[in-house]
């Protein structure tokens, strides 16, 4: 009997082990674009009007079928979405952060559509033989389609984008998005975490014009900040940190968006920071 129940607990343990590798081994390694050598390609992508899908470093992709994939996000990190309704259109009531995507590559028109990598984001791409490739998202194990509004890198969280090393400061390559959803600055964690990094940069004395989310005096200018993994611009005191921290300033002009393919991309303030609101834009980056 006792014989039983050992090779009984070596097969279950062998099973488990054979579905653990099965599930890994349907792993791909999505092609990435070079921003020299594919220029073509991806600024074909950018103006095509295709809306990326965030892909920091860490993340992996599972093929499920031909044309289906998922993607899973490194630890900490989670996708914020909403449902869409059967028009497409967006419900901001149902707003929820989720860790891995469904992802379908859909050639409507010939065959052939397939993932790739470009620029920091995962895009569906026609292949020779396909003239028209779509990119639908759904929640995984459902048929509920959604949209992606933004990433949120919870290991992050708030810090000057610097090369200079300090508890304050992270390097730019941590800047996942360059544009951000209201949905994603109305998250109480998120105020709360911006809260508390005015209240170290200005010594617990968080001027007026910030929490009133107005524009600042004469004496002040705005550097970059990584918002769990989003970029912003707040407003600090001129020369206060740049020489210390070797963070760069810059007038509340100069900050400016741009959008590549789409429309919207409009510059808005939240708690005295500013930042970009793709809108429908499919392509928005913060100048700086």
């Amino acid at each position: 009997m006792k014989k039983y129940f050992t090779n009984l607990v070596i097969i279950m343990a062998l099973s488990i082990l054979f579905i653990g590798c099965s599930n890994e081994e349907n792993e791909i390694k999505v092609e990435t674009l070079d921003s020299s050598k594919d220029a073509k390609r991806i600024a074909d992508i950018i103006n095509s009007g295709t809306e990326g899908i965030p892909f920091p470093e860490g993340s992996k992709v599972f093929k499920k079928s031909e044309d289906n994939f998922e993607i899973r996000l490194p630890k900490d990190f989670y996708f914020l979405i909403s449902e869409l309704d059967s028009n497409g259109n967006s419900s901001h009531r149902a707003i929820a952060e989720i860790s891995d995507v469904s992802v379908t590559c859909s050639c409507t028109k010939g065959s052939g559509c397939s993932p790739v990598k470009a620029q920091g984001e995962y895009y569906c791409v026609m292949n020779s033989g396909c003239t028209t490739c779509t990119m639908s998202t759904a929640r995984i194990g459902t048929k509920q389609n959604i949209k992606i509004l933004g990433i949120i890198d919870y290991n992050m969280g708030v810090s000057f984008v610097s090369e200079s090393k300090s508890l304050l400061t992270s390097s730019k390559n941590k800047i996942i998005s360059k544009s951000i959803s209201e949905h994603f600055l109305n998250k109480t964690e998120v105020k709360k975490a911006l809260l508390e990094f005015y209240s170290v940069i200005y010594d617990k004395n968080i001027p007026s014009f910030i929490t009133e989310n107005k524009n600042p005096p004469a004496g002040y200018s705005f550097s970059k900040v990584n918002l769990f993994g989003n970029e912003i611009m707040v407003p600090v005191k001129s020369n206060s940190f740049s020489t210390e921290l070797g963070i760069s300033e810059i007038d509340d002009a100069a900050v400016t968006c741009s959008c590549s393919s789409g429309s919207g991309c409009v510059k808005k303030s939240f708690m005295g920071a500013k930042y970009c609101d793709a809108g429908s834009c499919t392509k928005c980056t913060l100048n700086d």
